[in-house]
């Protein structure tokens, strides 16, 4: 079994390496600005914290990140209720090299992970959506939780790994490029739980399918 598993990963890898030789960026309308429009402002008991240079977002990622993942668009919002603060992340792209991995960069800037775990968050309109989440805490004792999941056309995953295989195997079948989106969900106050985090991320998902005609 463990034999046969390997073979199939080696086989889609490869698989994906050629696809991604054969195809070129897909054809698409959807840019930072579609992505923007197409999430939502407002979510239940929630309002987004716009900045001052854009209504559509609360602060803008910087270029460097941009010309590392080479997305679509990347959409940064922190939404408020009260002294309870989230900030979410979405981002767009069709490849999963436009997508990153929290755990890759938060101890980059000091942050110390604890292990990271599987979870399912109910959703009305998405149903049971798997999330990956752990909690980090800095040298000056604050700490944050995270939840992050990824999308693509075969549903959700809580890993990369998965995703890419998902995005790969449906490329190499249909013979176009799939467009995958990357959510992340971090609170900035010691006010919201692990159950306050995932019921944001749970009502954020519906809405957003709303928002987007089902896209996001």
């Amino acid at each position: 079994m463990r034999t046969r598993l390997i073979i199939l990963v080696a086989v889609l890898a490869l698989a994906g390496f050629a696809s991604l030789a054969r195809h070129g960026k897909l054809d698409t309308t959807m840019n930072e600005a579609w992505v923007a429009k197409a999430l939502p402002l407002e979510v239940p008991g929630y309002k987004m914290r716009a900045s001052d240079a854009n209504p559509m977002e609360s602060y803008h990622m910087d270029d460097e990140t941009y010309k590392k993942l080479k997305p679509y668009g990347i959409v940064a919002r922190i939404f408020e209720q009260g002294n309870k603060a989230i900030d979410t992340v979405v981002i767009a792209g069709d490849s999963p090299d436009n997508f990153h991995d929290p755990t890759w960069c938060l101890p980059g800037q000091g942050w110390k992970l604890d292990d990271r775990k599987d979870m399912v968050v109910h959703t009305q309109s998405r149903g049971d959506v798997p999330f990956s989440y752990f909690s980090a805490t800095n040298a000056s004792g604050d700490k944050l939780l995270v939840a992050y999941t990824f999308k693509a056309g075969g549903g959700y995953h809580a890993t990369i790994t998965k995703l890419t295989l998902d995005m790969w195997s449906k490329e190499f079948f249909s013979g176009q490029k799939q467009v995958g989106a990357f959510y992340r969900f971090l609170t900035l106050d010691s006010n919201t739980s692990l159950d306050g985090l995932t019921k944001f991320a749970a009502d954020y998902l519906d809405k957003a399918k709303n928002t987007s005609g089902g896209v996001f």
